[in-house]
């Protein structure tokens, strides 16, 4: 059948568009030489290299519009303040003003963790045109397929949360390196899935020498529920219950 419908937000739509399009447009056209971060899909990265080195020698023969995008993409944010462009969940404000005012107000006391990576990611989008970042995006669709290709065979990973035990907090005066080191030695089990999007949880399997032992069950996307069962079947038989 053919009926006539109204859609009374079609006619606000136009004013969402020019919000997200002003910051979004200077973000992702412009900053990330067109491509953004984030996303899944391929990262060309000779058009990265071409956008790049074109914004590089000739942004002033940007149109009128384009320019105008970009100073008022500009001036309404500064950077993304933890929640980025371009994706689709809910976006908290509240939580996007204190967080922006935070880093205006005492960016000094964040940690020399933080530093080095706001310096260093700077410095390879300034001097790279983010090329490495995509080219490890692309080679990440590889691992998740590795670890996608695993769980074809077995409805979870089991493996230790931490390479080691708990360590020693640093000293107060200790080096950058020890600081930077000690903050980043622990991860290399835990921070696959946040490149992949595999769900995973740790649960505590008991004490060694007094110190907490994890175990880390990591599931399919999008099978949380498997992980939760495997999870409290392990919490039973360790409870007794």
């Amino acid at each position: 059948r053919v009926e006539e419908i109204s859609i009374p937000m079609h006619l606000d739509a136009p004013a969402v568009f020019d919000v997200i399009a002003t910051e979004g447009s200077a973000q992702t056209m412009f900053k990330d030489y067109g491509f953004g971060v984030g996303w899944e899909g391929h990262y060309c990265t000779s058009m990265l290299d071409s956008f790049a080195q074109g914004m590089k020698d000739a942004a002033a023969d940007l149109s009128h519009t384009n320019k105008l995008f970009l100073l008022a993409g500009e001036a309404m944010k500064f950077k993304d303040y933890e929640f980025g462009v371009g994706w689709k969940g809910h976006y908290c404000t509240s939580m996007l003003d204190s967080f922006a005012q935070g880093m205006k107000d005492a960016a000094a006391d964040l940690s020399h963790t933080n530093k080095l990576f706001l310096l260093a990611g700077e410095a390879m989008k300034i001097n790279y045109n983010g090329r490495f970042y995509a080219k490890a995006q692309n080679v990440a669709r590889n691992v998740r397929q590795a670890y996608d290709t695993v769980l074809e065979s077995y409805d979870v990973i089991v493996m230790p949360t931490l390479p080691m035990k708990a360590t020693k907090l640093p000293s107060e005066g200790c080096s950058i390196e020890e600081y930077v080191s000690t903050a980043l030695e622990m991860i290399s089990n835990t921070c696959p899935f946040d490149l992949t999007g595999h769900p995973a949880l740790t649960i505590n399997t008991g004490f060694s020498d007094g110190l907490p032992v994890g175990m880390m069950i990591v599931g399919r996307r999008f099978d949380e529920q498997m992980v939760l069962n495997a999870a409290f079947a392990f919490e039973t038989l360790r409870d007794g219950k």
